[in-house]
């Protein structure tokens, strides 16, 4: 069993996937608070989940250089490796909330023919985020 979290990580709030059991697919799980509870979260969550490695969006500009959000970024990751014995990688994310805003939800569709702009943007950024990685590692996983 190969199953990962994916992270889109933000100042207020942080979008969660997670994959199949089979590492194969990314699935949008949920949006929760950037706050003090961030790390002690996503560890039990890694635990009740059997996580085997977590995912987290790289934010970079068009010249690909880092963000400023960046720094934070890598001292939750940092958070995380002295919680948890798993691997934790970088995805780049790159407009991923843009193309997470542009695909419809199914629940939308049925409601309207025009969809409407979703509130879970940032859980579909971390799937967008998570399937990436796992089509470019599919191999590896």
């Amino acid at each position: 069993m190969t199953k990962l979290i994916g992270i889109d990580y933000g100042e207020k709030k942080i979008g969660i996937a997670l994959s199949d059991d089979d590492g194969a697919v990314a699935f949008p799980k949920e949006i929760i608070k950037n706050d003090d509870e961030l790390v002690s979260y996503i560890a039990d969550l890694a635990e009740k989940e059997n996580i085997s490695r977590i995912v987290i969006g790289q934010s970079t500009n068009y010249h690909g250089e880092d963000n400023p959000i960046m720094k934070r970024i890598h001292q939750f990751k940092e958070a995380l490796e002295e919680r948890l014995s798993v691997p934790i990688d970088f995805e780049v994310e790159f407009l991923t909330s843009a193309e997470a805003k542009r695909q419809p939800r199914e629940s939308d569709i049925l409601r309207s023919r025009k969809p409407k702009v979703r509130r879970h943007v940032d859980a579909s950024a971390a799937a967008i985020i998570l399937q990436s990685f796992l089509d470019k590692n599919r191999s590896n996983i």
